[in-house]
């Protein structure tokens, strides 16, 4: 009896967190980029595109640009 009771909160556990857990999928990821990732170019390119799986946020003001020599821009 105490082995089945163990085995119905391991169950409960389990779908428990199965359900809980696709919220963690809910942020956007980068789908394409233009230059491609560790592409080397010749030159400056005049844009550089990302394309996400959502929309971005309008409230995020600022963007991390790092250099060849990774200094802050």
């Amino acid at each position: 009896m105490a082995s089945t009771a163990r085995s119905l909160r391991y169950a409960l556990a389990i779908l428990t967190t199965s359900l809980v857990t696709p919220s963690v999928w809910a942020h956007a990821h980068l789908t394409h980029q233009y230059p491609a990732a560790n592409a080397q170019v010749t030159a400056a390119p005049q844009a550089i595109t990302l394309n996400f799986s959502e929309g971005v946020e309008n409230r995020i003001q600022w963007c991390k640009n790092h250099g060849a020599k990774k200094r802050k821009y």
